[in-house]
Parts: structure tokens; sequence; C-alpha cells
């Protein structure tokens, strides 16, 4: 059998592009797109009317 993939999108209202940080344990923020980056078999972002969509797509065993 195949794998599944399954596409999550999240949107906001910031024009800013994502940024991938370096790790810091310190940091009390910038862990989501990371947990993204290394979960996601490819990930990626587009700039909306009034925000952006930050989109993955995660592959599923079957």
């Amino acid at each position: 059998m195949n794998d599944g993939i399954v596409r999550i999108a999240v949107r906001d209202h910031s024009p800013t592009a994502p940024r991938l940080l370096p790790f810091d344990p310190a940091s009390l923020r910038g862990r989501g797109l990371q947990m993204v980056s290394d979960l996601a078999e490819r990930w990626s972002w587009r700039p909306d009317r009034d925000g952006k969509t930050v989109w993955a797509e995660i592959v599923v065993p079957r």
C-alpha cells in the first residue's frame, strides 16, 4: 500500500514571511515552525490579501 499525505494549512494576519529560527532551548518562542519543519515532508507559505498562509504536507503511513 502507498502512504497517504495530509496537508495542513494555518492562516494569520501578519504579512511577514515565516522564519525558521535556530533551536534555542531557553527561548520562549519560535518552536512551532521548527516542529513543522521536522515533521513535514515539505512546507512553504504564500501571501494572502490580509496576511499569509503557512502549509505543510505530512506523510501518513497506511
